[in-house]
């Protein structure tokens, strides 16, 4: 079960009036009503049809670069070989190779599909990021993580054209996939969870900035 994140967020481009991130399946529809766009995680939700109905604008939540233990082809992907390490932040979340033409198929054959049958107009695309860091961690081993990426992404665009498409962050690619996506969304824009603290903490005056400023 995945608890409610209040995130530090822009929306940017043709933001709508009011939108929100929730991902829980315990709350109540009623609670979204005031929301124009909404973004869920796209296992753990509230019924759809009554949003769909209020025709609001609705996104169900998919991990690009990541996949966690709890997930239910994490199995597959281990055996595939495509894993890279675990996510030294988030126990339990393993960083996939994007170059792998498996991991590729898997998310436009079957996790993409999966979520759209449900419902969801849109996909919320996370753990863009990891590319890039990876590429940082192992410049040689993991060469090719953001180009990757960037494929992967203008892919999902092509075999899905109607689909609306939120980048959470992905700086790095924004040029090579703004005419693919409608939304950039920037969570821990002004605090940040500290996982060896277990707390939130305010970000460096000089990256809020710089992160508001690219926005």
């Amino acid at each position: 079960m995945r608890l409610l994140l209040l995130l530090s967020a822009v929306a940017a481009t043709a933001q709508p009036a009011r939108w929100v991130v929730c991902y829980t399946d315990e709350v109540r529809v009623e609670a979204l009503a005031a929301y124009d766009l909404v973004v869920l995680d796209s296992r753990y939700h509230p019924p759809l049809a009554p949003l769909l109905a209020a025709r609001k604008d609705v996104y169900g939540y998919l991990s690009l670069g990541e996949v966690e233990e709890s997930y239910p082809y994490f199995a597959a992907v281990q055996i595939d070989g495509i894993l890279r390490g675990e996510n030294p932040n988030w126990k339990g979340s393993h960083f996939v190779d994007w170059r792998d033409p498996r991991w590729e198929r898997r998310v436009l054959g079957e996790l993409i599909p999966s979520i759209l049958r449900q419902g969801f107009g849109g996909l919320m695309l996370d753990t863009v990021d990891d590319a890039e860091y990876l590429e940082s961690l192992d410049p040689v081993r993991n060469r090719g993580m953001k180009d990757a990426a960037v494929r992967l992404i203008r892919e999902i665009r092509r075999r899905n054209p109607g689909v609306r498409i939120i980048l959470n962050r992905g700086f790095f690619l924004l040029d090579a996939v703004a005419p693919d996506i409608q939304y950039v969304l920037a969570e821990s824009v002004a605090s940040r969870y500290d996982f060896a603290a277990r707390t939130y903490r305010t970000v460096k005056k000089a990256e809020y900035v710089g992160v508001v400023e690219l926005l």
